[in-house]
């Protein structure tokens, strides 16, 4: 009997320098049954040709998607979705690599245990020559659980897994409209776990670190952020997104206590960097009038319930609420 067939969805834009690696490594994975998803999006650079050649001289399956304009690795990523074929989703960014079993680990766990999501530890690997970083998954059994209780753990960073270690169950996805927000340039990783994790009924993970993201110069993430105006755009971009999380959380989770930390915790906290944004962008005009609104005092003070879980956030309340001059002046000036 054939093994579920898995689709691995890598987006790639100007990746010249890296997408050899990266197909390569998955084309090696001991895995029999995946199909391979390039979204080029709209590579300026020998990306394309440079796919075309490695993918042609594999027996994998394949298709390459391409995309006229650079709509950015949110929307790519929901390209992949949308033409994928699998039982399962994968997703790898076009400058990572992976461990031979990655890909099989993860199916196994997720055939087993007949879960939503199954995901693992990775490593940080430094192109300048520093050593590995491993960031395993440190909880002890049971390996499986409900998937709440690996919402909480990642809403506080007790578990820190990869977007590409993580596979879906791609009917799961389907059924409750999970996809990224397009045009997202960040954090639109973590919204889309947090996502998963609150629809999702059991999840499983593996403890080891199976999936390697590469550090170097011409990372997206770098890139992206190499002028104050990119730098600004990411976090507001962040920002967007740490709202909608705790939005989604409050109306979908099913444990009082997560709707609770969202509305106590993440939502004054997306309210946080709204106003840091406003700040770095000179606009005290709508800083000051986002800070006048009742709903908007309500939701500050009301960090003060979570006050023994992240005291910073209910520190900066008050800094807004009482003395928002000051408050405006550093944020506006670091």
């Amino acid at each position: 009997m054939q093994n579920p067939l898995v689709s691995v969805i890598i987006p790639t834009h100007n990746n010249e320098y890296s997408i050899k690696n990266t197909l390569e490594t998955i084309i090696s994975q001991d895995y029999d049954n995946i199909e391979i998803i390039l979204i080029n999006d709209a590579s300026s650079d020998l990306t394309l040709n440079i796919s075309k050649n490695i993918l042609n001289k594999n027996n994998r399956a394949f298709k390459i998607i391409n995309h006229e304009k650079n709509i950015g690795v949110s929307s790519a990523r929901n390209t992949g979705i949308k033409n994928s074929n699998g039982k399962y989703i994968l997703f790898c960014d076009a400058d990572d690599l992976a461990e031979k079993n990655l890909i099989s680990s993860l199916v196994f766990l997720i055939e087993k245990y007949e879960c939503d999501i199954s995901f693992c530890g990775f490593i940080d690997r430094f192109q300048d020559g520093k050593n590995d970083v491993n960031f395993p998954i440190k909880l002890s059994e049971p390996y499986v659980r409900n998937s709440e209780e690996f919402l909480y753990f990642r809403i506080f960073n007790k578990i820190v897994p990869h977007l590409c270690s993580m596979l879906f169950r791609k009917k799961f996805l389907d059924e409750n409209n999970l996809r990224f927000y397009d045009g997202c340039t960040a954090f639109e990783d973590i919204e889309f776990q947090l996502k998963t994790f609150c629809r999702a009924k059991e999840a499983v993970f593996d403890n080891r670190c199976l999936y390697i993201y590469m550090h170097n110069p011409e990372m997206g993430s770098v890139k992206n952020s190499d002028t104050k105006q990119k730098k600004l755009l990411r976090y507001s971009d962040s920002a967007k997104a740490h709202l909608r999380s705790a939005t989604y959380l409050i109306k979908y989770s099913r444990s009082e206590t997560i709707k609770q930390i969202s509305k106590n915790l993440l939502l004054p906290e997306a309210i946080i960097k709204r106003f840091n944004v406003l700040a770095k962008n000179n606009d005290k005009k709508i800083f000051h009038a986002l800070l006048r609104q009742q709903n908007v005092k309500y939701l500050l003070l009301n960090s003060r319930k979570s006050f023994f879980m992240k005291p910073e956030i209910f520190l900066k309340s008050i800094m807004i609420l009482y003395f928002p001059g000051i408050y405006y002046y550093f944020r506006a000036k670091y």
